[in-house]
């Protein structure tokens, strides 16, 4: 339906048997429309912003329900923007407690903060409780392995499988959100199905994402949608301008460069991957975030239309 060409091997086939047996989460709604909509709610130095965005079911459906799936679980709420960076604001794996932060922040211990408030554990029991969908899967004997579903979600994206959609993919724009992953050196296979009568032979490196998401705040960004699923536009892009300006008022005021108003951590992610091939590389990796003197908080993802 939404993809012409792919340039990994196609293989069609009859999986009504075989998906009537697949892990599929509840909906939350059973009545599912091309562009659902959600409400973030972040906050910063007390003040709330509430911005309301369109998901694109019709052209992302594993991404789309992946997050609302998250977000009916509450998995989103009370999150840090873990990384900050010109363009693009990162949240989706850390959760955020305010006296827990600012004794952490004291003892300059925010690494260690952010690893005892990693989210992967709870992610992890979501899937393995039949929270989320699957949509990745190991390799059988020529076709996929669904007694051996990954926690991991589809790349709908250009230099993945989903090379071209009718009408027109979503382009990464100011206020868009993206479903994120990080890059893994694996040449590791699995399977994935764009739809309900394809199984296709990917790369897992690019069929690994989980729960984080970046906003784009920028013009521009270096994460694009060749390479990352842009999934949703901003709707009410006054309030997102709020949101944006105040965060960075603020942080300009206490200087003119990023060590003014963030500090760089080191911290080990993708621990619980144990799934690729190369986990001396691929698990376990170490990645520079930089948080903001001020925390900034996504309070609250609420679902406002299925």
């Amino acid at each position: 339906m939404f993809w012409k060409k792919f340039k990994k091997c196609i293989l069609a086939l009859s999986l009504a048997g075989a998906l009537s047996v697949l892990p599929l989460a509840a909906s939350g709604c059973s009545t599912e429309t091309a562009h659902p909509s959600v409400k973030i709610t972040f906050e910063f130095e007390g003040e709330s912003y509430s911005v309301e965005y369109t998901l694109y079911r019709n052209m992302y459906p594993h991404t789309v329900r992946h997050f609302i799936e998250l977000a009916d679980s509450g998995f989103y709420n009370n999150m840090l923007i873990h990384n900050y960076t010109a363009n693009d604001w990162f949240t989706g794996g850390y959760s955020y407690d305010e006296t827990s932060y600012a004794n952490a922040k004291e003892m300059n211990g925010l690494s260690d903060y952010l690893e005892s408030h990693s989210k992967d554990n709870s992610y992890i029991s979501l899937f393995e409780n039949g929270k989320l969908s699957a949509s990745v899967y190991g390799e059988g004997p020529g076709k996929a392995d669904f007694d051996n579903p990954y926690p991991t979600l589809i790349g709908e994206f250009y230099n993945n499988i989903h090379q071209e959609i009718e009408k027109g993919a979503l382009s990464d724009e100011y206020g868009c959100l993206k479903m994120f992953y990080y890059t893994k050196e694996t040449t590791q296979h699995v399977y994935v199905l764009p739809t309900s009568d394809q199984q296709i032979v990917a790369d897992y490196k690019t069929n690994c994402a989980t729960s984080l998401f970046a906003l784009q705040v920028g013009t521009t960004s270096t994460y694009t949608s060749k390479d990352y699923c842009v999934f949703a536009k901003v709707n009410d892009i006054g309030a997102f301008d709020d949101f944006v300006e105040a965060v960075r008022e603020s942080l300009t005021n206490e200087g003119d460069s990023m060590s003014d108003y963030s500090d760089a951590y080191e911290v080990i992610v993708d621990g619980w991957d144990e799934w690729t091939d190369k986990q001396e590389t691929d698990r376990n990796i170490s990645q520079t975030f930089h948080l903001t003197h001020k925390p900034i908080i996504v309070k609250k993802v609420e679902v406002t239309g299925y």
